[in-house]
């Protein structure tokens, strides 16, 4: 897999350096980082390191723009991302094409 992806965890975790900890329970702002339209941004602007993988910086992450969501987007998009992970993420093609379709509208694409 050459993307990275940003998970919720609630087993209080250790990591390495190479881990970004937001300390929230935000199923939207999950949605929103990991979709296309985020990732694609993300690629962009970071190195690309050996096998194709993409290496974000931290200077890159706490400059993304996050746009506001009514309460019925944010709803919805949390509800698809809570789908996601009670599937553990098998299945959840179309969920994730929903997710990118309303990211995508979020910002005007």
């Amino acid at each position: 897999m050459s993307q990275l992806q940003f998970t919720f965890d609630s087993t209080r975790t250790f990591t390495n350096q190479k881990c970004f900890i937001i300390a929230t329970f935000d199923l939207y702002l999950l949605g929103l980082l990991n979709s296309q339209t985020v990732w694609r941004v993300i690629k962009q602007h970071s190195p690309e390191l050996r096998g194709g993988y993409t290496e974000p910086r931290k200077e890159l992450i706490t400059s993304l723009s996050i746009p506001i969501a009514c309460d019925v987007d944010r709803l919805a998009i949390s509800n698809l991302v809570q789908h996601c992970l009670d599937a553990k993420g098998v299945g959840c093609e179309s969920w994730e094409q929903e997710i990118d379709q309303r990211i995508e509208g979020l910002y005007g694409l």
